[in-house]
């Protein structure tokens, strides 16, 4: 069970961060990961894209599930945590995703500010379905479920105030 104010994912911002030891992280010589103060296991991964390339960071190793990474994006208040566990959670797992968006958009009326801003770490409106070797009509019927989605949460979304 992972703890909801613990750090899961250390992230640049516009590439203020490139070395492990910009994270307080020490490398182990000979393995494929670097370790915090409290001897906790990081990978290096290659994260989230904002407009200017992909952000260089650490995972928390082992890697968050499903359900935990769902817990970070829905409940963490520390945003590389949200961000993180939105990637991970289009990359890994878009089936589990769609499932669970699908559940969460049929049974609210409306999304408060907070959720909202959280669903929307997902940038939804992509087809995050793998395509390689589905035929055509499988594609469509992803993109196409992405695209309601994406639907539900505009509809559902807090607006912000405007004057």
């Amino acid at each position: 069970m992972i703890d909801l104010k613990e750090r899961y994912f250390l992230v640049s911002f516009q590439f203020n961060k490139r070395t492990p030891a910009d994270f307080k992280l020490t490398k182990v010589k000979g393995e494929e990961y670097c370790l915090d103060k409290s001897g906790n296991k990081w990978t290096q991964a290659y994260l989230w894209d904002k407009g200017w390339g992909q952000e260089y960071g650490f995972i928390r190793f082992p890697e968050p599930n499903f359900k935990e990474l769902w817990s970070l994006l829905l409940e963490s208040e520390i945003s590389d945590n949200q961000q993180g566990a939105a990637e991970l959670l289009k990359a890994k797992y878009p089936e589990e995703l769609k499932l669970a968006l699908k559940e969460l958009f049929k049974s609210s009326q409306a999304l408060d500010s907070n959720m909202s801003n959280r669903i929307n770490c997902l940038q939804l409106g992509i087809n995050c379905s793998p395509i390689e070797g589905k035929p055509h009509t499988e594609v469509e019927k992803d993109f196409q479920d992405w695209k309601y989605l994406k639907a539900e949460f505009e509809r559902l979304r807090s607006k912000p105030y405007r004057f």
